[in-house]
């Protein structure tokens, strides 16, 4: 069994050093999803300004992400020339909307109308009979555990640093742009829309609470300007009288300068208020912020005391570089707190905590002892074997 594993590990080691470390996803877009696109006319053209992702969920009605469609206010907050979607990779026309018939800065979902009649949609009970030009992920969501396989339907995004082949795998390290607003899969059922993707995990809003808001919403159908604009200050309305969410929503939005001016103080305003709120992925973007010391004092007490505040809310991110931090310090109480994160990391399904933790059993360090069994069963489990 040991030399099996070791003759796995060793060849999935060399066929994923030579697999391009970029590449670009399936172009071809699947039937019922959309590549959005904020359009500008340049001379008598329309040019493509930032491409997001959406998908029909009736014949002619395309849900998206809110922050893409609020990137569509300039710094002035008017909307810009155009908004559209392109039916298909090869299309040269891209179709209008009509109208926003739902839209929620908090939840991040905006629901749009359109003349264009489709014939392929996906509703609450839609299963898709074939994973072709889908993508394995993990995904944060409610009533799923950490760790659940998902799948996100093929969408024309760009992944960048992806370290793992395309072999038989659990989940792989993307970063993905463009991203939000495609269609989740569990099992062959749509689950949802992607609403963020990050370096390791995507968070998601279920589609059966997509619905429930489009039934429920009494605000009639109104125009790109005035529907962003009142959202937007809805979210400030929200963040500044104590939401966590809508703080560390806010803080996103001067941090990419979406609808706001970009402000990297601003940003860390928020996520700290967040933070202090008890947001676990906004404590893990101040302990990033406190430990790099690019846009703030450098303060790795506090990098450390905000680590480990996410990482008690099992934050695998923070329990990774928590550990990191510990590792750091070298001395005999710091290396046992370290190994205990990563491990806390790692049982998480943080496949780098797993890809560190069995290189450390498998050789031995001043952190550990070695343990070759606990090594292989690691590594395996970082490579998507077991």
């Amino acid at each position: 069994m040991k030399m099996f594993l070791i003759l796995i590990f060793l060849w999935v080691s060399e066929y994923t050093s030579a697999v391009s470390s970029e590449y670009r996803a399936s172009q071809s877009l699947s039937k019922g999803v959309v590549k959005l696109c904020r359009a500008e006319k340049k001379d008598e053209n329309l040019v493509c300004k930032g491409i997001g992702t959406g998908f029909f969920i009736s014949p002619n009605q395309v849900v998206t992400s809110f922050h893409f469609i609020v990137g569509n206010l300039g710094e002035e907050r008017k909307v810009k020339d155009a908004f559209c979607f392109f039916r298909s990779e090869n299309s040269s026309e891209c179709f209008g909307f009509e109208k926003i018939l739902f839209s929620s800065a908090f939840h991040d979902v905006t629901v749009l109308s359109t003349e264009f009649h489709s014939e392929e949609y996906y509703s609450i009970n839609s299963v898709i009979s074939k994973e072709e030009d889908t993508l394995p992920v993990m995904a944060h969501a409610v009533g799923f555990p950490l760790g659940v396989q998902f799948r996100m339907i093929s969408v024309p995004v760009t992944i960048i640093s992806q370290t793992r082949a395309s072999i038989p795998y659990n989940y792989v390290d993307y970063n993905l742009r463009g991203a939000s607003g495609a269609p989740l899969l569990h099992e062959k059922e749509i689950k949802g829309m992607v609403i963020r993707a990050n370096q390791f995990f995507l968070s998601f809003i279920p589609i059966y609470a997509i619905n429930n808001m489009l039934m429920n919403n009494k605000k009639p159908p109104c125009t790109f300007k005035l529907c962003l604009q009142e959202e937007l200050n809805n979210l400030i309305e929200q963040a500044e009288s104590g939401h966590p969410s809508a703080q560390f929503r806010l803080g996103n939005y001067y941090l990419n300068g979406v609808a706001v001016e970009k402000s990297m103080e601003r940003a860390i305003y928020w996520w700290g208020q967040a933070a202090r709120g008890g947001h676990a992925t906004a404590q893990y973007h101040m302990g990033i912020t406190y430990s790099k010391g690019e846009d703030i004092s450098k303060n790795d007490e506090r990098a450390m005391a905000f680590y480990r505040q996410s990482a008690l809310q099992n934050n695998p991110d923070a329990q990774y570089n928590l550990a990191l931090m510990y590792l750091e310090r070298s001395s005999w109480e710091s290396n046992s707190q370290s190994v205990y994160w990563m491990e806390q990391a790692a049982r998480n399904f943080h496949f780098k905590a797993q890809e560190v933790l069995g290189t450390w059993y498998m050789h031995g360090t001043s952190v550990v002892e070695q343990d070759r069994e606990k090594g292989f069963y690691w590594l395996s489990k970082a490579y998507g074997i077991l």
